[in-house]
């Protein structure tokens, strides 16, 4: 991992880097399997991960032909299908009522919470559709225009944030009920799944999550570092997040690369978030005045 100092040039900004940098230091989960073709994106580096490597709050996971299970505590499991990005925060969303929030960019999860634990809810978000799980276990999906939750067992609560994080009032989706969102349609409760909800359902989800940290406990993996991210690895995360202002500090150490700094400005260089960074104003002129020449 490279040293928070490299964050930032300013001794203010290297203080807030480096205590959120001390911060997703911390390991929150572990991978308890792992197919062929995980990766991670930590910090601004692309890993790749096997199973016993340590996963950190603010880890983007990508998954390839395989899939992926992770362990945040005994009770509370991750199941990530192949071709599917997510990302994982814990520590850093306490005012979002989520022991743990998933931020899903496309793709398949099955999640599950074995035991009702104070403050150990897991909400996914894909789109704007947030689901919450407080005992049991379910399915979520996003294809790109639609995202499906089928409550497996317990009671789901499902909610549209809405575009502009206006929220609606969330639904109650009981066990083995499925609800839907469609861009410009309301979220609604169905008694069963669609039938192309079940067809994209892969064998592995079919199974209930097992706990198997206990079994892997000397098993140990540290990540493998690839590359560097590169623009297009990041692209839709930029895009598509409400995370931007955490997104600008983590990635814009980036821009020291030309050909990342040259895409980035293509596609968001009149942004809020990173215009001002890509394109400071000028300095005052120091030969003028504070208030203007003299008349």
């Amino acid at each position: 991992m490279r040293s928070p100092s490299l964050y930032t040039v300013l001794i203010a900004g290297l203080t807030v880097s480096l205590c959120r940098w001390v911060v997703a230091a911390e390991p929150i989960g572990r991978v308890t399997f792992a197919e062929s073709g995980i990766a991670i994106i930590r910090q601004t580096t692309f890993y790749s991960v096997a199973v016993g490597t340590a996963v950190q709050d603010g880890d983007i996971v990508e998954t390839g032909h395989g899939g992926i299970q992770i362990e945040f505590s005994p009770t509370t499991l991750l199941s990530v299908a192949p071709r599917s990005r997510v990302l994982v925060l814990m520590k850093n969303r306490p005012s979002s009522g989520c022991g743990l929030l998933v931020y899903g960019l496309g793709g398949m999860i099955k999640f599950a919470q074995t035991s009702a634990v104070a403050r150990t809810r897991i909400c996914v978000q894909m789109a704007q559709i947030r689901s919450t799980l407080t005992l049991g276990s379910a399915i979520q999906r996003f294809d790109g225009s639609a995202v499906s939750v089928f409550a497996e067992k317990g009671d789901l609560s499902v909610q549209d944030i809405g575009p502009t994080g206006k929220s609606h009032s969330p639904l109650k989706v009981p066990a083995e009920q499925f609800a839907e969102w469609r861009s410009g349609q309301a979220l609604t409760v169905l008694e069963r799944p669609t039938p192309q909800f079940f067809r994209a359902v892969p064998a592995s989800f079919q199974d209930e999550l097992t706990p198997m940290a206990d079994r892997l406990r000397d098993v140990r993996s540290e990540p493998v570092a690839q590359r560097d991210v590169s623009y297009s690895d990041i692209a839709d995360w930029l895009k598509g997040m409400p995370r931007r202002a955490e997104f600008v500090r983590q990635f814009q150490p980036r821009l020291r690369d030309p050909e990342f700094r040259r895409q980035i400005d293509a596609e968001l260089g009149k942004s809020a978030p990173w215009g001002s960074i890509l394109h400071p104003p000028p300095p005052p002129d120091a030969t003028q005045p504070a208030h203007g020449p003299a008349p």
